[in-house]
């Protein structure tokens, strides 16, 4: 007699309900109750339980405990009620948490100022732009879809009405002659296709200088060989500079916008820039300690002004933030106790060169 079962023999292979709280667990947190209810009753099912009323056991077990909290005590969840029914706990749940599964509450206007708002940007650099204006876009499209609000043609034609301006020209350019009306647009599939060819590397149109940001060399050398780390500004800073406000160049109330330089290597013109800010700045510090200077001079009977100290010996000065230092100044003497210091680097106007132990421009040469 073989030890081994027929080969006809049929085998009813069950996997118990996952621990609640482990990661193959459904957890309901309040939202999207249309998938866990779905997913309570498919592991029921391979636990080989067909009855849905059994089933409300779970929902309790599966659910946070916020959820918990909030449905425990209720009639459609007492276990130890036997008239509980799993239609009666499913419509429970609706009325507490229906509103999750409904298309989100947008308007077709908001979709026409999402979409103004977008082609006022510049053009696409990347894939990764495409998609993130994509996965925004398909977000309000697709629910006034849901709901009835747009047809499909209208998402398409609001999905080409949202590209950037500068880039339109040349996507109408690659449109097939018959979808270039509104009458029948270009699918968003076929859109983002023509879109992603203006990146594609085994294009013969492709630009190898056009890398993105991600792609380029972080580093350049000195004539040394010493790596030297490129400085990348993002796009659209703004704020007040810290050297305009040392030197007295800020309008009252109102921080002036700082000069904004596109993603990449400072330019030479940008760094000529900052060097000619730092040097009014340190000019006007000079100047501001000769005329203190000259008043103590002129008045020896007076209070010692603040530009020297009790002993009658010139007060040193932050060449950062303008201010006295030393044991009677506000800090003491050395650029990194000083507080504008930090603003600087973080702001990209300057850095710290380890192996010289000094600060330097972005660039590595001398501060001013």
């Amino acid at each position: 007699m073989s030890i081994y079962p027929p080969t006809t023999a049929l085998y009813n292979l069950r996997v118990p309900m996952p621990i609640p709280r482990t990661p193959s667990a459904p957890l309901f947190n309040g939202k999207y109750l249309n998938d866990f209810l779905e997913q309570i009753v498919l592991h029921a099912n391979q636990a080989g339980e067909t009855d849905k009323d059994q089933m409300v056991k779970y929902i309790l077990s599966y659910s946070s405990d916020l959820v918990k909290d909030t449905i425990r005590f209720m009639d459609e969840f007492d276990t130890t009620n036997t008239s509980i029914t799993w239609d009666k706990a499913k419509e429970a749940l609706r009325s507490l948490y229906g509103s999750y599964d409904k298309p989100t509450d947008y308007t077709q206007e908001e979709l026409k100022e999402f979409c103004k708002d977008q082609s006022a940007k510049s053009l696409f650099s990347k894939n990764s732009e495409i998609e993130l204006y994509y996965r925004k876009f398909i977000a309000i499209a697709s629910s006034l879809k849901k709901k009835g609000t747009i047809t499909d043609k209208e998402a398409n034609s609001y999905f080409v009405l949202g590209l950037p301006h500068t880039m339109k020209e040349w996507f109408l350019a690659a449109l097939p002659s018959q979808n270039c009306t509104r009458d029948n647009p270009p699918t968003t599939t076929e859109s983002l296709k023509i879109l992603r060819t203006r990146h594609d590397k085994k294009s013969p149109l492709y630009e190898d200088w056009n890398l993105d940001s991600d792609e380029k060399a972080k580093h350049v050398f000195d004539d040394l060989g010493n790596k030297i780390t490129t400085l990348h500004i993002p796009r659209n800073v703004l704020g007040t500079n810290p050297l305009d406000e040392a030197a007295g160049h800020t309008t009252s109330g109102v921080g002036r916008p700082r000069a904004t330089y596109p993603p990449g290597l400072v330019t030479t013109s940008n760094l000529n820039e900052l060097t000619k800010q730092m040097e009014s700045l340190a000019l006007a510090i000079n100047t501001m300690k000769e005329l203190q200077i000259n008043n103590f001079n002129d008045s020896p009977s007076t209070q010692p002004p603040q530009s020297v100290n009790q002993q009658g010996n010139p007060r040193p000065y932050c060449f950062m933030c303008g201010m006295p230092c030393g044991q009677e100044g506000v800090h003491p003497t050395s650029p990194r106790f000083c507080p504008e210091t930090n603003k600087l680097i973080a702001d990209h106007f300057m850095t710290f060169d380890a192996q010289r132990s000094r600060y330097t421009l972005p660039d590595g040469a001398d501060l001013p």
